[in-house]
């Protein structure tokens, strides 16, 4: 399937860095939660949960990254753009999560 799978091979040349981010994300976002939720326990865990969800939307995120930049024909760069989206990100995150914070303590019953 040679039309299918074109976009590859950028990401899979040796010459660029691309291959260190394609290593990393098959990690971080499909084994890094296999092996990280395995256990009986961390399921139960509801930080612990949080942690490895933030990990894999952070996976998401680069991996977008991974597919758009080599198609551009830009080398493999970290700069301000690429910071701003995490920043973007992680605020929205915590912003989330205080949200939710609040509506979950509004809601909760008054014991008496």
């Amino acid at each position: 399937m040679p039309h299918e799978t074109r976009f590859l091979v950028p990401r899979m040349n040796a010459v660029t860095h691309w291959p260190i981010v394609s290593a990393v994300l098959l990690g971080v976002v499909y084994l890094g939660p296999l092996v990280l939720l395995l256990p009986h326990r961390a399921k139960r865990n509801a930080p612990y949960v949080g942690i490895v969800a933030a990990l894999v939307l952070a996976g998401m995120w680069v991996e977008r990254w991974w597919l758009v930049m080599p198609s551009l024909g830009k080398p493999l760069a970290f700069g301000l753009p690429e910071a701003a989206g995490i920043l973007a990100l992680l605020t929205g995150g915590l912003l989330f999560i205080r949200w939710a914070s609040r509506i979950r303590h509004e809601n909760q019953p008054q014991s008496v």
